[in-house]
């Protein structure tokens, strides 16, 4: 082989390794994930940080355009019919932790959760710090330990697929039950249904953060998985507070009461 093949051979070998970077799923980032049945593999998708979604302004963002490097991952881990659920029974959910010992992370403690649900479920609670460590741990260590690192798809540099295979280590595994730790599904934690698992009728999630503790997870909003693989996640407008209404009424009060004085000294 002469010097021009050689070189040529290294400069394709260079642009595949750039085409394929590795995943980058940190802790604290938020994963999105889908599995289903009569495949081989799950996708993995990280989204960057949780910290960007607690920010976000009231409105609707784009995270993935319709037709775009999700939908041919889609299409390529699903087939073309991936948004029938009648089909491949397509589930997906979002999903992120900060590890025992990890935290703070963006200002989250070491344990924080964040987990879609089901709108119908009407919210998602958390139990004891304790029983919260196992789960972030289950979750932490799918996406840190085996989406973190893996090789991208050829679409899109921050997706994966992965194995769904008893013991393989992937979303399906994880989720299924609970991890290495074994703890059952949902990632031994959630009792709640934490995936979409009704494609091409009701597309929504809601994303709870749940900081270590007991109660109710703080909603940050929804996403919403299009039927042509678009992604977005709205930030609902903010609800005023029972005195922010007290303060409108007064000051609608006011303008009325000043409105009237002023035409009856028209009228005097």
């Amino acid at each position: 082989m002469n010097t021009k093949n050689i070189f040529a051979v290294a400069l394709l070998a260079g642009l595949a390794l750039v085409s394929r970077a590795d995943v980058v799923d940190n802790i604290g980032d938020l994963t999105l994930a889908f599995r289903g049945t009569g495949v081989s593999n799950d996708l993995a998708v990280s989204l960057g940080a949780a910290s960007t979604f607690e920010t976000y302004t009231p409105g609707v963002h784009t995270i993935y355009a319709g037709g775009g490097a999700l939908g041919l991952d889609l299409v390529s881990g699903f087939g073309a019919t991936w948004n029938s659920n009648a089909t491949t029974n397509v589930k997906w959910g979002v999903f992120g932790s900060v590890l025992a010992g990890a935290g703070p992370v963006n200002g989250s403690a070491d344990d924080t959760l964040w987990s879609t649900v089901k709108t119908a479920q009407g919210g998602l609670s958390r139990a004891s710090a304790g029983i919260q460590d196992n789960p972030s741990g289950t979750i932490g260590g799918w996406a840190y330990g085996t989406v973190n690192g893996a090789g991208s798809t050829a679409n899109n540099t921050q997706a994966t697929l992965q194995s769904n295979a008893a013991g393989a280590g992937g979303y399906t595994d994880n989720i299924t039950t609970g991890g290495t730790l074994n703890f059952g599904p949902f990632f031994g934690y959630f009792n709640a249904n934490i995936e979409n698992t009704t494609l091409g009728t009701s597309n929504r999630l809601d994303l709870y953060k749940l900081a270590p503790g007991s109660g109710t997870g703080t909603l940050l909003g929804f996403f919403t998985l299009g039927n042509d693989s678009s992604l977005t996640f709205t930030v609902p407008a903010a609800i005023p507070e029972p005195s922010t209404y007290a303060a409108i009424l007064g000051v609608a009060t006011l303008g009325f009461a000043a409105i009237r004085r002023r035409k009856q000294a028209l009228v005097a």
